[in-house]
């Protein structure tokens, strides 16, 4: 009898040590990777992604606000983002924009890495 209720224990802390070691290798492997992607230079793609979410708005917003500086109407601006929503076409006017606003999407990108509010909830300490 009582060594059934240890051999019930035993089993119960041994799926909680699991548990625990999975979650703190998975918080080991989410820490290398996000300093490993902070290394590298995001893509377009990405840095269309990131000038969205830094100003809160959507990457339609950015095409549209792009497009001002090169005064491209709206149709056709329409046309492009369609494109790169299908396509994953940006077009010279959204890569221009992108590379004018380099560095807000850098000191956004470093910024994300410092803090730990994005984290999923399991993962926070």
């Amino acid at each position: 009898m009582l060594t059934d209720v240890s051999t019930e224990i035993g089993g119960a802390l041994f799926y909680i040590i699991a548990a625990i070691g999975y979650m703190l290798v998975m918080y080991i492997i989410y820490k290398i990777e996000a300093k490993n992607a902070l290394k590298e230079k995001p893509d377009e793609f990405t840095s269309l992604q990131l000038l969205a979410r830094k100003w809160n708005c959507s990457e339609y917003d950015v095409f549209h606000r792009s497009k001002e500086d090169w005064n491209i109407s709206d149709g056709r601006a329409e046309k492009n983002f369609n494109e790169y929503m299908t396509d994953g076409v940006l077009p010279y006017y959204v890569r221009d924009f992108l590379r004018r606003n380099q560095k807000e999407i850098e000191q956004y990108r470093a910024n994300l890495g410092k803090r730990e509010n994005h984290l999923p909830f399991w993962l926070r300490w």
